[in-house]
């Protein structure tokens, strides 16, 4: 079962926009909820120290607050999302110096994971893998945030970084394109 995209009237009658897609019926609402969650929150969409009011989203989602929920809960266990105790969530805030380390992390661990997985790859499976790098190594070479500086300017950075919005949505797209290659080959 699909749902629509649209956003759907509050309780004053106002449209309330979407900022997410459509679900898709193959997975749990949850699961659903949960990936255009973290799909908005990655591309800043929602950026970075705004609150998610597990009613609105629900409300722009067109399901129950149960499955927002649950998908927030599981945000949070991703260090995207901060819950305090009443019962309130907000995304979380990076500065530009955790995100320098998370991706350097990353790198080696995904460097690692690349080397093993060539070793039995198909030649079809080593040129994907290898447009991929070029690729993360262009944007690499385009982004670079400094200091403490953030993409807000106030401290905190979302996920691409220094980045902008649409930097980050393709840093996410090919760490897609990453492991689709490391795990199907």
């Amino acid at each position: 079962m699909t749902r629509p995209a649209t956003g759907s009237p509050s309780p004053s009658g106002a449209a309330v926009p979407s900022m997410f897609g459509a679900l898709s019926g193959r997975r749990t609402m949850t699961d659903a909820v949960y990936e255009q969650l973290k799909t908005a929150i990655v591309e800043l969409r929602i950026p970075p120290g705004a609150p998610l009011r597990e009613a609105e989203i629900a409300q722009g989602l067109s399901v129950s607050k149960t499955p927002v929920r649950e998908a927030l809960g599981r945000l949070e266990q991703d260090g995207l999302v901060t819950l305090n105790s009443f019962r309130s969530a907000a995304v979380t805030e990076y500065t530009a110096r955790d995100l320098q380390e998370i991706y350097e992390l990353r790198e080696i661990i995904e460097v690692a994971a690349a080397r093993a997985a060539a070793e039995s790859m198909s030649e079809k499976g080593l040129a994907d893998l290898g447009r991929v790098a070029s690729e993360c190594v262009r944007l690499n070479a385009k982004g670079g945030g400094g200091g403490g500086e953030t993409a807000g300017g106030s401290g905190s950075a979302g996920a691409g970084g220094g980045g902008s919005p649409g930097d980050a949505a393709e840093l996410v797209q090919l760490i897609s394109e990453f492991d689709t290659v490391l795990f199907e080959e």
